[in-house]
C-alpha cells in the first residue's frame, strides 16, 4: 500500500476505536442519569440490571473485530438481491414490507404523550378536509391530515387507529424502498449493509411505531425525495419525480419547504451543461455567499417581523406567533431557556443523538478526523450539506412549545438529511481504504453502538418503561425548558398502575425539583395538585389537603386548587373553611358546579348547628365524595 494509504488507514481505524469507546462509555454513564441532560443517549437507564449488562456485552462482542469479521460474511446474502428476477424480488419486498408493517404496530408507542393524540383528533373531526384544502396554505399540513380523515371514513374505522396503521404501513413502505434503494445504488457490499444500519436503528424510525402525529408521511417523502437526488448525481434523470416528491411532500407538511435550497442546487447541477452559465452559482465558494445572505434575511426577519427576540406576555398565543425562541427570557435560574442558553444548546445536540443512528455520530466524526483524505467539494456532499444546514437552522431557533424531549417529532424530519450526509462520508470512508479489515471494523463498530440506541424502540412499546422514560424525560424539563414539563411528568407517573408506586414517585419526583423552585411556580402547584388527587381519591384527606395547600402556595391563581382545598375542608368537617374556599372561588370564577359546593358547605353548616345526627351528615359527605373522587 502506498504511504498515503498507510496513513489514512491508520487515521480510520484510530478515529473509529476511538469513538466506538467515547459513545460505548456515554451510553453507559448516561444508564446512571436518566433526569439527565443525557435524555437522547439513556435508553438503558430504564432496562433491568441484568438486561442492561447483556445489551452492553452483546454490543461490545458485535464490535469486537475478531467477532465482527466472522458475522459480517453473512451480509454478502445482500448480493443475492442483484441475482433476483422482478417477480421474485417483487414477492420477497412484499413479504418483507408486510412483516416489517407487523412488527412496528406490534411495537406501537404505547403512549399517546408521544404525538398530540387529543388534540389533533379533535381537531380532525371538527372539520371534513377536501381536495380544495391542499390548494390552501391556512394549514400547515392540509394532504396528510386528509388522507388519514378519509381512510377512517371510508372503512369505518377509529381515527387513532388509522393514525397507528398508516404509520406502521409507512414504515414497511420504508423498508421496502431501502432495500430498492441499496439494490440499484452503485457501491461495495460493507457500504450497502452500513446503509441498511444506519436506516434502520435511527431512533427517528418511531415515526413508524404507530406514532400519531402529522410528520410520518413527510418524512417518507422526504427520505424518498434524498433517494431520488442521489440517483440524479448518479446520472440518472429523476428530477420531475423529485418535482412531484417536493410538492406533494409540501402539502404533507410546510417543513418539507426547508429541502428548497438543496433542490434548487440539484437543478442547478442538472441544467450546467445546457447552461454553462450556471456552472459559476455551484461553486462551493458562491453557495456559502447564497446561504450566508439567506441567514442575514433570517435574522432581520427574525428581529423586525417576528420580533421574536423577547417575549411581550410570554402566553401560549404569543409563543405560536412568534414561532422561534427568543434571546430573552424572564423566567429565574434555572429556567431561563433561550435561544443562547447551554440548555437550548444541549438539547439541539440530544436531539440529534436521540433521532438518528449512533453510526452516524461515528462517521461524521471519523470522517472529520480524516477530513484532509475525503473530497468535500463533491455534489453529493455539498447537496446534503445544504440540506442538514436549513434543518439545523430550523431545529435550533424553532420553538418546540412542550421541549424537545417532548416534541422530538417536530425537529425529526432533519435526521433524514443528516443520514443521508454519513452515508454519502461512508462511501468515500470505505472506498478510501484499500485494507478489508478497515471496512469489516467500522461496519462492525457501527452495529454495535447501533444496538444501543435501538432499545429506544422496546422502552417506548412498553408501557411501564415509556412512563418511567417520560417522567425523568420531564424532570429535565423542569431544570431546563421549564414550560409544559409538570405535563410529561404527570402523563408518565399516571401511566404507573400501582396506586401506592404512583404516590411515592409523584412525592420523590417533587422532593427532586424542590431545589430548583421558583415562585410563583405553575409546574410544582399541578404536581401538587395531582398528588393531593391520588391521596383525595383513596380517602386520605389530611394529606390531600397539604398537598392543595402546596399547590396555592406556588400558585395563587390555582383554581382547582381551591376548588379542591374547599372539598377536603367539607370531607374533614371544617365547613366554615369549606364554605370560605367556595364563596372566594365563586367571587372570581363562574362555575355552577362549585355554586353548587358553596350551597352544599352552607347547608351541612346549618345541619352542624342545629345538632343533625353526624351519621346523617357523614352520609351526605360519603355522597359528595363518590360524586367528585
Amino acid at each position: 500500500m502506498r504511504e498515503n494509504d498507510l496513513a489514512f488507514s491508520r487515521h480510520l481505524r484510530y478515529s473509529t476505536l476511538t469513538l466506538f469507546i467515547c459513545i460505548y462509555l456515554l451510553y453507559i454513564i448516561s444508564s446512571f442519569y436518566p433526569d439527565s441532560f443525557l435524555w437522547g443517549v439513556n435508553h438503558l437507564a430504564f432496562f433491568e440490571d441484568e438486561t442492561k449488562i447483556i445489551i452492553l456485552l452483546l454490543a461490545f462482542l458485535l464490535g469486537w473485530p475478531f467477532f465482527s469479521s466472522l458475522y459480517l460474511r453473512a451480509i454478502k446474502i445482500l448480493d443475492d438481491l442483484r441475482n433476483l428476477d422482478k417477480f421474485h424480488l417483487s414477492v420477497l419486498l412484499l413479504i418483507i414490507g408486510a412483516v416489517s408493517t407487523g412488527i412496528f404496530y406490534h411495537l406501537r408507542i404505547g403512549t399517546d404523550m408521544y404525538g398530540d393524540t387529543r388534540t389533533l383528533l379533535s381537531l380532525i373531526a371538527s372539520k371534513q378536509y377536501t381536495f380544495g384544502d391542499i390548494f390552501s396554505f391556512a394549514d400547515k399540513e392540509p394532504l396528510t391530515r386528509l388522507i388519514h380523515q378519509q381512510i377512517a371514513r371510508m372503512f369505518g374505522l377509529d381515527q387513532k387507529f388509522v393514525f397507528q396503521l398508516v404509520s406502521s404501513i409507512c414504515g414497511g413502505i420504508y423498508v421496502i424502498t431501502l432495500l430498492l434503494f441499496v439494490k440499484k445504488i452503485q457501491g461495495v457490499i460493507f457500504w450497502k449493509f452500513l446503509i441498511i444500519i444506519i436506516s434502520l436503528t435511527a431512533g427517528v424510525n418511531q415515526l413508524f411505531f404507530g406514532h400519531v402525529e402529522d410528520y410520518t408521511l413527510v418524512y417518507l417523502a422526504i427520505i424518498i425525495f434524498l433517494m431520488l437526488a442521489w440517483f440524479i448525481f448518479e446520472g440518472k434523470r429523476v428530477l420531475g419525480w423529485m418535482t412531484i416528491i417536493f410538492l406533494i411532500g409540501v402539502r404533507l407538511h410546510i417543513e418539507m419547504v426547508l429541502m428548497l435550497p438543496a433542490f434548487l442546487y440539484v437543478i442547478l447541477f442538472m441544467y450546467q451543461a445546457k447552461y454553462p452559465q450556471l456552472k459559476k452559482w455551484k461553486q462551493p465558494k458562491r453557495i456559502m455567499i447564497s446561504v450566508f445572505a439567506v441567514m442575514v434575511i433570517s435574522i432581520l426577519f427574525y428581529f423586525f417581523y417576528f420580533k421574536a427576540y423577547r417575549y411581550d406576555v410570554g402566553d401560549q398565543q404569543e409563543i405560536l406567533q412568534k414561532i422561534f425562541l427568543p434571546l430573552e427570557n424572564w423566567l429565574p435560574p434555572p429556567h431561563e431557556y433561550t435561544l443562547l442558553s447551554l440548555n437550548h444548546l444541549s438539547d439541539v445536540i440530544q436531539q440529534f443523538l436521540f433521532t438518528v443512528s449512533p453510526a452516524v455520530v461515528l462517521i461524521i466524526c471519523a470522517s472529520v478526523g480524516c477530513y484532509r483524505y475525503l473530497s468535500w467539494k463533491e455534489p453529493r456532499i455539498i447537496f446534503f450539506l445544504l440540506t442538514v444546514f436549513f434543518y439545523f437552522v430550523f431545529d435550533f431557533t424553532i420553538n418546540p412549545m412542550l421541549t424537545m424531549p417532548r416534541d422530538w417529532d417536530l425537529l425529526s424530519p432533519a435526521a433524514a438529511s443528516v443520514n443521508f450526509l454519513a452515508i454519502a462520508l461512508s462511501q468515500q470512508l470505505l472506498d478510501g481504504s484499500k485494507d478489508r479489515a478497515d471496512c469489516t471494523f467500522l461496519v462492525g463498530v457501527a452495529l454495535a453502538i447501533s444496538l444501543l440506541s435501538s432499545t429506544i424502540f422496546f422502552i417506548n412499546a412498553d408501557e411501564e418503561k415509556a412512563a418511567l422514560r417520560l417522567e425523568n424525560v420531564g424532570k429535565w424539563t423542569y431544570k431546563s425548558y421549564y414550560f409544559g414539563s409538570a405535563y410529561i411528568i404527570n402523563v408518565g407517573e399516571k401511566m404507573i398502575k400501582d396506586i401506592d408506586k404512583q404516590i411515592e414517585h409523584r412525592e420523590k419526583t417533587i422532593q427532586d425539583l424542590l431545589p430548583y423552585a421558583s415562585k410563583p411556580d405553575i409546574n410544582l402547584s399541578l404536581l401538587y395538585y395531582k398528588l393531593g388527587n391520588l391521596y383525595y381519591q383513596h380517602r386520605n384527606f389530611n394529606k390531600a389537603s397539604l398537598h392543595y395547600s402546596n399547590a396555592l402556595y406556588y400558585d395563587p391563581e390555582n383554581a382547582s386548587a381551591i376548588k379542591s382545598i374547599g372539598l377536603v375542608a367539607l370531607q374533614l368537617w371544617n365547613f366554615e373553611e369549606a364554605l370560605k374556599m367556595f364563596s372566594f372561588y365563586n367571587k372570581h370564577i363562574k362555575d355552577t358546579q362549585v355554586v353548587k359546593f358553596e350551597q352544599y358547605a352552607r347547608g351541612l353548616l346549618e345541619m352542624q348547628n342545629a345538632g343533625v345526627a353526624k351519621v346523617k351528615i357523614q352520609q351526605h359527605l360519603d355522597e359528595l365524595y363518590e360524586q367528585n373522587k
